[in-house]
């Protein structure tokens, strides 16, 4: 059945007002019939209601045919009954963009008397995208009910296309098509860096070791002072070109603020950091990230986690063989004898004011041995305890003794 509306065209062989009578009577059964019909676009990408002028209505003669002068008439194809078409549907707009993924899929799905084999979405870099032309395709079940779906292996910073897709026994109809573009950094890993561990603390310098999250890496952000504020924690998609371990001259996260400063990013688990002042605290944390802080292509996962962050108060070193290296005033708070030892050592704290001090040796490479204090005396004025050398090898070892807000370093070489 063919049925017929007007358009804006300059055509038409309608040149006089003289119509024969069948022909009246013919445009009257289909203004009775028909008067009234929505005719739908012939692309199925949006159904889009147009009125048909083929004739008038209301209280003008029955037919005006003098109203067509100048106008073409274009037939447009209506299915028969039970006629199988191409289904139409609409595209939802592109939400939870990333670097590398988004989220789509279609909905108002008609299957166009047929049944919905499949459906899904398509997307390119290039517009019209189709299921037998793209740079990805989803494939979302069967029928008419709305759907969601994932684009995936996107490329970062790219412009991207996208239509959802029916396809019935009459062929595939496309939605209409939607457009974003991709954030220009990584996504950020979801397991962040934990468990700050620092060992062989010195006054000037301090190891740190972590764990790494499930990133690329791991940036390492030390500052002085107050707690972490924005100045401090690193932005995704910040420009981060460098790092240095040496805390005193390493790059603020933002220039110029007097906040925290990058001493170390990579794939790395440890560094030494240097540049530091005696008996000063330190805040230490850590930032798991993937891409490249360089290529300002970093996401940065900016929440805490197990012992991150930290903060660790540098050391008073003192060398327990040269009374120079005593800090003035200091007034010997810490014995430690006999040097060298054997298969003992006694540590004496003085002016402890009930403190209990943690004790910790380590070798010079870092190194933790688990060692237990024995208390051998407590006193108001000090507290002595001894460590038991017996499974040491001989070799020089550094003694961490932190109490209070103290922490002291004494070296104790051990001979066989």
């Amino acid at each position: 059945m063919k049925n017929y509306y007007s358009s804006p065209k300059n055509a038409s062989n309608q040149t006089n007002n003289s119509i024969p009578f069948r022909n009246i009577i013919w445009f009257l059964m289909f203004f009775l019939i028909f008067s009234n019909l929505n005719i739908h676009s012939a692309d199925n990408s949006n159904s889009n209601n147009v009125n048909s002028h083929l004739l008038k209505t209301g209280s003008q003669n029955l037919i005006d045919l003098s109203s067509l002068k100048g106008k073409d008439l274009i037939m447009i194809d209506d299915p028969e009954p039970g006629e199988i078409v191409i289904p139409t549907l609409y595209t939802y707009d592109v939400s939870n963009i990333s670097g590398l993924s988004a989220s789509s899929g279609g909905n108002s799905i008609t299957d166009g008397n047929g049944n919905i084999s499949e459906k899904g979405i398509v997307w390119s870099t290039n517009p019209n995208p189709t299921i037998d032309n793209n740079e990805g395709k989803t494939s979302n079940g069967t029928g008419t009910n709305d759907f969601s779906a994932n684009l995936t292996n996107l490329n970062l910073n790219t412009y991207y296309y996208v239509r959802a897709y029916a396809t019935n026994e009459a062929g595939t109809g496309y939605g209409n098509e939607v457009t974003f573009m991709t954030l220009s950094y990584y996504p950020p890993p979801s397991r962040q860096s934990s468990n700050i561990t620092i060992y062989d603390l010195r006054s000037t310098n301090m190891r740190i070791s972590w764990t790494n999250g499930n990133g690329s890496g791991t940036m390492v952000v030390v500052k002085t002072g107050n707690d972490f504020d924005n100045n401090d924690i690193p932005q995704s998609g910040g420009y981060y070109d460098d790092y240095n371990n040496d805390f005193s001259i390493a790059p603020e996260v933002v220039s110029g603020s007097g906040g925290g400063r990058i001493v170390y990013y990579g794939s790395g688990n440890s560094i030494t950091m240097t540049g530091l002042t005696a008996l000063t605290r330190y805040r230490i944390r850590l930032f798991a990230y993937r891409g490249n802080p360089a290529g300002s292509s970093a996401g940065f996962n900016q929440n805490t986690s197990t012992n991150n962050p930290i903060v660790q108060r540098s050391a008073r070193f003192k060398e327990i063989f040269d009374d120079d290296d005593l800090i003035k005033g200091d007034d010997n708070i810490v014995n430690v004898y006999p040097i060298p030892a054997k298969d003992y050592v006694n540590i004496q704290i003085k002016k402890i004011e009930g403190y209990n001090p943690n004790i910790k040796i380590f070798d010079l490479n870092g190194k933790e041995f688990q060692v237990i204090p024995r208390t051998l005396n407590i006193n108001d004025e000090s507290k002595l305890f001894q460590l038991d050398l017996e499974n040491f090898a001989p070799g020089v070892y550094n003694i961490i003794i932190q109490y209070s807000d103290e922490i002291l370093i004494e070296k104790v070489i051990i001979n066989k």
